[in-house]
């Protein structure tokens, strides 16, 4: 499948950040909000709505937490790399055992232990950025499986 993924110049980064616990939701999207107060934060705290908003809207970066209620956090970025190919999706879990895994699947492109510290967390988020900069950029034989 190609995907023709775009980061339009004229709008600011948009994240979706999700996690099931209301605190950690509004410390995480607050710390993101204090560096980049420009940048497009949207913050769920239920697994299916934040795939709706996947379907719905572009984002550069999905944050998610792996422990969530309704549904796996294994499927739900299973299903947030089908349904949004082009958002680069971080996990900030607790547990960090399966980074390996999510890493090698394809199903995330950095695992970072929660609560992760701004030394950790904001170059990833920058590095994610920079990601999704370079997968919109027009190239021949640009793929994604």
């Amino acid at each position: 499948m190609v995907v023709v993924a775009s980061m339009p110049l004229h709008r600011a980064p948009r994240f979706l950040l999700l996690d099931p616990d209301p605190i950690a939701l509004r410390t995480l999207r607050q710390r993101v909000r204090e560096r980049h107060p420009k940048w497009e934060v949207v913050s769920e705290h239920d697994a299916r709505t934040a795939l709706a908003q996947l379907a719905s809207r572009e984002f550069d970066v999905l944050i998610t937490e792996i422990a969530l209620r309704e549904v796996s956090g294994i499927e739900l970025l299973r299903q947030a790399s089908e349904c949004a190919p082009a958002t680069v999706r971080l996990v900030h879990a607790a547990h960090t055992r399966v980074k390996n895994v999510l890493c090698s699947a394809g199903l995330a492109y950095r695992v970072l232990e929660k609560p992760a510290e701004d030394s950790a967390l904001m170059p990833a988020i920058t590095s994610a950025l920079r990601m999704r900069r370079e997968m919109s950029r027009p190239r021949s034989g640009w793929f994604v499986k």
